[in-house]
């Protein structure tokens, strides 16, 4: 059976679709669950559910491979390409800690956390189109300050 076969790409797919659906509910769960939130509220949660977001990519870009066939040679790589694989995940572990310290950080007003969440959501706007919707929003919310 080819690697890159009809199965593979239905159930890549499927598996697409199905993290998009997951997505877009976690979404709208943390923006549009109490009425009269605060903006910065909303950006701090955002952050915060791009943090576990990472983190749970991260234990799926592990487990599936592993699950799929425990005993691939992919699983015994050879040196030269643990460090780009190991500079990714230390790359994307320190991106989601961050951005979970950033949303606490704008739950509690704290103003570091509000410059940290401004430079996080410019570095989102280059992620287009989804992440530059989602870093103009970011952007919006925690501009406007403490107040509104």
């Amino acid at each position: 059976m080819p690697f890159l076969g009809r199965q593979y790409l239905t159930g890549s797919f499927y598996i697409y679709h199905s993290f998009s659906v997951i997505v877009a509910q976690l979404l709208s769960f943390a923006l549009y669950r109490e009425k009269n939130m605060k903006p910065y509220v909303k950006a701090g949660r955002l952050f915060r559910l791009f943090g576990w977001i990472g983190i749970g990519g991260i234990v799926v870009a592990i487990a599936i491979p592993v699950m799929i066939n425990p005993n691939a040679s992919f699983l015994q790589p050879d040196a030269s390409s643990w460090p780009p694989t190991l500079l990714l995940l230390v790359l994307v572990a320190g991106m989601s800690v961050l951005q979970l310290k950033v949303g606490t950080a704008i739950k509690e007003h704290k103003n570091w956390g509000r410059t940290v969440g401004i430079v996080l959501g410019i570095i989102h706007l280059f992620g287009f189109p989804i992440g530059t919707l989602i870093g103009a929003y970011i952007l919006w919310c925690l501009i406007k300050g403490w107040e509104q």
